[in-house]
């Protein structure tokens, strides 16, 4: 029987991502599986009280992961819009390849026809973000010798896969596969990985070289993208593939003993669950003792909200993003 097949984008390797590659050193740190939930541990199992009834409410046992994991997006073809701000928020219908683009949430570089030189082909980037790609940026993603940067201009958009409060809806990423494997959706239902040109996109416009990502939930763990000061040759833009391959693989680190042993018995409690919970959904009964092997991981602190719903801008900085999963 042949193995099965692993997504492996042709996206280079480069030095933002060599810290994320490193072999981890902490040892497998593998919890007791949490005690098996009582008879009562949902309202309605409990005796009624001799006074007001049965109880609608909860105990305080009772916890989400008991049910079916349920992924966000019900229907192939009905992913539901999101904001970061409110919950109701649906993302409008995009304009006509031949209309005015609309303004995005940032202020964008307007779109406007440009004479292309004869010598040259399209752009693969220019597809589908013709409104968003600035001339400046070559089809491999380098810089002009122009220096722009943050200080270029007061306003930083973020590529659209990566914007939390208007997210595409052609764009999916479940952090907590033990392999790197975001997907687009195309006509049909289907979804495909993204293609090496799109993960080599700048990931921000005008294009930054150092970014700091941080999250609510994990804020022990901060993902920083730096290029190193001895690389020898001046920063390229950061990609999109560097964000999004950043992100997992600081997700799918190894938690130490000792970070551990500072939580406290409700976080173990919720940790736990949400660690077997993602082992009982590797796959095949080898896949998933091979998964247990690895101990409890970083991405086990998002207790279950493991879907990448993108970015926004953390306090007043532009060089520090806040995650955002669901």
């Amino acid at each position: 029987m042949s193995a099965p097949y692993i997504y492996s984008p042709e996206y280079p390797p480069n030095c933002y991502l060599t810290p994320y590659f490193e072999d981890q050193v902490n040892s497998p740190f593998v919890p007791e599986p949490v005690l098996q939930p009582s008879p009562y541990s949902n309202a309605a199992s409990l005796p009624g009280s001799p006074r007001l009834g049965a109880s609608p409410y909860h105990t305080p046992h009772h916890t989400p992961y008991h049910s079916p994991h349920h992924s966000p997006y019900h229907g192939a073809t009905q992913l539901p819009g999101w904001s970061a701000w409110e919950e109701g928020y649906t993302r409008e219908r995009r304009p006509s390849w031949h209309s005015p683009a609309e303004a995005p949430h940032y202020l964008g570089t307007p779109a406007a026809h440009g004479r292309r030189h004869s010598f040259s082909s399209a752009s693969p980037y220019q597809a589908p973000y013709s409104p968003y790609t600035p001339d400046w940026v070559t089809p491999q993603g380098m810089l002009s010798p122009y220096p722009v940067g943050p200080s270029y201009s007061p306003v930083l958009q973020l590529h659209p896969w990566l914007r939390a409060e208007s997210p595409p809806g052609d764009f999916i990423f479940d952090l907590s596969l033990p392999t790197f494997s975001p997907r687009r959706l195309i006509a049909g239902g289907a979804t495909i990985p993204p293609a090496g040109q799109d993960m080599a996109t700048p990931a921000t416009h005008p294009a930054i070289t150092r970014l700091r990502v941080i999250c609510d939930a994990l804020p022990q763990w901060p993902i920083d993208l730096e290029y190193p000061a001895g690389a020898g040759m001046r920063a390229p833009p950061i990609q999109l593939g560097d964000v999004l391959i950043a992100i997992h693989s600081a997700l799918h680190r190894r938690i130490s003993h000792s970070e551990w042993a500072s939580l406290t018995m409700a976080q173990e409690k919720n940790v736990t669950r949400a660690f077997y919970k993602r082992i009982s959904r590797a796959g095949s009964p080898a896949q998933q003792e091979y998964a247990k092997q690895q101990g409890v991981l970083r991405v086990d602190f998002l207790l279950g909200r493991t879907w990448f719903k993108g970015l926004v801008r953390s306090g007043n900085s532009w060089d520090t993003m806040r995650l955002i999963t669901g």
